[in-house]
């Protein structure tokens, strides 16, 4: 392929990704790299389409690539990092950091998500150090001060970071998605200050930022859909993979719910492993159809499924998780769309537990709308009356597994868990199989990266504070309220 018709290609590629079309960007990339499976920038596309879609496996393999065709690129280390920070990953996302400062020392974008990491894993001293050259000189960019405003408030300095993002939202050159991180961090800022009024603002211009894509009928059929693929009827015809095993963990619940809470209780056993937002079973089921070599897309192609196919993907999962932790006795997946896929769950897994994980409906609706929430994977997270659509069609789903699924499923209440956190995390101990131990008591003790919203609560006691917080924004919450119902 000649070099103008290459870029040509890339450039449509690029194109089709912006206007929603995945399928046909990807088919664009995997032609230039038929003509030449070296091109790194073709592969760096289809990894930043596939982190888009949630694909980890595949970003990071192609990023992996770049990085070992082209090792001094600063570039490749970056992105990779960022790849393995999002699912959690922190040993990785350090290695390659600390390679791409080690290539360029002067990177600020490097160093900047060097910071990031290490302040999300508790190591706040480490990020200072990093950004102090930069705040001294006064060459604190937009994306520097998301970490700092966060070290800032650690440190007691909450009304300076206030002003540090005020100060930055007023300018002209700020990109969107900073804005958007900017905003909903300065909410936070100002919901810890007690001005809900100035936080619900800042929450609601965040919300601003995001495409609004979400379309409530589509997202109904969706669920109709998988109530149909898995009906009584079709789940008694499916068949059930020969593999037992015990231990997949698979924690099911809407986004703000108390899923990491969860894991972390679990994970605090020496016996078990917090897996995190494992994209391997949301992966596997969007390419189940090429699986099954079948046309109709997930879930209608699960009618199709065959005993070898069943436990081909059970198989490959569990090894998965064998590698990822190869002593645990348990491994826990709490993807935040681990409550559609329960009907496979059940089929792939018939020896795993599941724990379903409830909150107050509008303490969670508003945890949603004060949390950055992927657009690609919860468009409906932008809006009020569409947050309250999305949990009653969750609610809707859970109800359907509850009445076709022969498997045990443990109901957590969040509210319960904070307010009498032994007897339920003892429940939580005793539903996963292990033998008792006191630190899982102790659960914020126990040595782990947390890179999701949730990554400072893990790391101290239960608090009570989110219990009924949805009451100091009551008066911005009457669309939330009405689409609940």
């Amino acid at each position: 392929m000649n070099p103008a018709k290459r870029k040509q290609k890339l450039e449509e590629s690029r194109q089709a990704f912006q206007a929603g079309d995945i399928a046909g960007a990807e088919r664009i990339c995997l032609s230039v790299l038929r003509a030449n499976k070296a091109d790194v920038q073709a592969m760096h596309t289809l990894a930043v389409i596939a982190s888009s879609q949630g694909d980890d496996k595949t970003a990071t393999a192609q990023l992996a690539r770049c990085a070992a065709i082209e090792p001094g690129q600063v570039l490749w280390h970056n992105d990779l990092a960022r790849v393995h920070a999002l699912a959690g990953r922190y040993g990785p996302a350090i290695a390659s950091l600390q390679r791409a400062v080690q290539l360029q020392p002067g990177n600020v974008r490097a160093l900047t998500d060097l910071a990031d990491v290490l302040e999300r894993s508790g190591q706040q001293q480490g990020a200072r150090e990093l950004l102090a050259p930069f705040v001294q000189a006064g060459q604190v960019d937009a994306d520097m001060a998301l970490v700092l405003m966060r070290l800032m408030n650690h440190a007691g300095q909450t009304g300076q970071a206030i002003d540090l993002a005020q100060g930055l939202l007023a300018g002209p050159s700020v990109a969107a998605h900073t804005r958007r991180f900017l905003l909903q961090l300065l909410g936070r800022l100002y919901d810890q200050a007690g001005d809900y009024d100035a936080a619900f603002t800042a929450f609601a211009q965040a919300k601003q930022t995001e495409p609004q894509t979400f379309v409530p009928a589509n997202y109904a059929r969706d669920i109709d859909a998988l109530i149909r693929a898995f009906s009584r009827t079709a789940i008694a015809a499916l068949p059930r993979c020969s593999d037992t095993s015990p231990l997949p963990v698979f924690i099911a619940c809407m986004p703000r719910s108390g899923s990491t809470l969860v894991e972390q209780v679990i994970h605090a056993h020496p016996q078990a492993w917090g897996g995190g937002e494992s994209t391997l079973l949301h992966g596997a089921l969007v390419g189940l159809p090429a699986a099954l070599g079948v046309s109709l897309p997930y879930p209608s192609c699960v009618a199709a499924l065959h005993p070898t196919a069943a436990d081909t993907l059970a198989r490959q999962y569990i090894q998965a998780l064998r590698k990822l932790a190869p002593v645990a006795e348990r491994v826990t997946n709490k993807h935040l769309l681990n409550y559609l896929h329960l009907g496979m769950v059940a089929v792939l897994f018939p020896g795993a537990r599941v724990i379903h994980v409830r909150r107050d409906r509008m303490d969670n609706g508003l945890a949603c709308f004060m949390t950055s929430l992927s657009p690609a994977v919860m468009p409906w997270a932008a809006d009020l009356r569409h947050i309250g659509f999305a949990w009653r069609q969750y609610e809707r789903l859970m109800a359907h597994w509850r009445e076709v699924l022969a498997m045990d499923v443990l109901e957590v209440q969040y509210e319960d868990l904070v307010n009498d956190s032994q007897a339920q995390i003892r429940r939580i101990i005793d539903f996963s199989g292990l033998p008792w131990d006191e630190r899982c008591l102790r659960f914020w003790e126990a040595e782990r990266v947390v890179l999701t919203p949730s990554y400072d609560q893990v790391r101290r006691p239960i608090f009570r504070s989110a219990l009924d917080r949805w009451r100091k924004y009551e008066s911005h919450l009457g669309p939330l309220h009405e689409a609940l119902g």
